[in-house]
């Protein structure tokens, strides 16, 4: 589910009401520049929970290093929207160069306030393959007061639960989007 406003502790208790619901754990974001060598891209960081969401692995460390460099998770799909400074996107064979050797890049990532951080990519998605995600312990831990809980992953138990709670959800005012099973 994703809100165009932050979820309060009020918002998370109503979640409670929810027939069938198994778990919601929300996902915090936070606006940031990833810089590449020569290309850049404004965008948002998601900060998850990487056990519960539901991400399709491409490839993986299977290692997450906890520190002041942040651990990068990038969609496949998320190289195609860096540019450089002619506005200029990356080829094909770049983007697979880049994939293929992930584990070598080293990345700047800069907030909002201009603070900069090296960032190290420790593992390719499948899907969402436009996204670029992290550990949310650490984005909380690095991010403190800067990082925002517009939505997050809702379990439903059953199909009849299931469209019930996305009509209400949806009438609350939240996207709601189906992921596959």
């Amino acid at each position: 589910i994703q809100s165009d406003s932050d979820l309060t502790q009020n918002t998370l208790e109503q979640f409670q009401n929810i027939s069938g619901l198994c778990l919601f754990d929300s996902v915090d974001t936070v606006r940031v520049t990833v810089k590449l060598k020569e290309y850049e891209m404004e965008t948002e960081l998601y900060g998850c929970d990487l056990e519960e969401y539901p991400l399709k692995w491409q490839k993986s460390d299977g290692e997450i290093l906890l520190n002041n460099t942040l651990s990068l998770f990038f969609g496949a799909d998320s190289f195609q929207f860096l540019r450089d400074k002619n506005e200029f996107y990356p080829d094909k064979g770049q983007i697979r160069k880049w994939i293929e050797n992930y584990q070598d890049l080293t990345l700047t990532v800069v907030d909002e306030k201009g603070k900069e951080r090296k960032a190290k990519i420790c593992g390719i998605l499948e899907e969402p393959g436009n996204n670029i995600y992290m550990d949310k312990g650490q984005m909380a831990e690095i991010y403190q007061d800067d990082a925002r809980a517009l939505g997050g992953y809702v379990r439903i138990y059953g199909y009849q639960n299931m469209k019930k709670a996305k009509k209400v959800l949806e009438n609350a005012g939240f996207m709601v989007t189906d992921l596959p099973s």
